[in-house]
């Protein structure tokens, strides 16, 4: 079974190497859904650390983009983080 990690390695090989023929009007798509597919599960600390390094990957194979990616795959992990457990599961199912 492929974790969180493996997940990421996936979509980031896929952005360096597949993703570009996905453009649109110039515009790479963002495999950032796998971090806010992990950040949702986890806390705040383990989806900060799991969104700095990813998007220390992704500017590691980005020319030009100095540190944005990390601060924003950063950010967006605590936000999901924080913030879509208490959206998506505010409101308990009967069975």
């Amino acid at each position: 079974m492929v974790r969180g990690g493996g997940v990421a390695s996936l979509a980031l090989a896929a952005q360096a190497t597949l993703v570009h023929a996905l453009a649109f009007h110039s515009v790479v798509p963002s495999f950032l859904v796998v971090v806010v597919w992990y950040a949702i599960r986890v806390d705040a600390r383990r989806a900060a650390v799991y969104g700095l390094i990813a998007g220390l990957c992704e500017d590691a194979l980005s020319a030009g983009t100095g540190a944005a990616w990390m601060i924003s795959t950063g950010s967006s992990a605590v936000i999901a983080s924080m913030a879509l457990p208490r959206i998506l599961f505010r409101f308990k199912f009967r069975s």
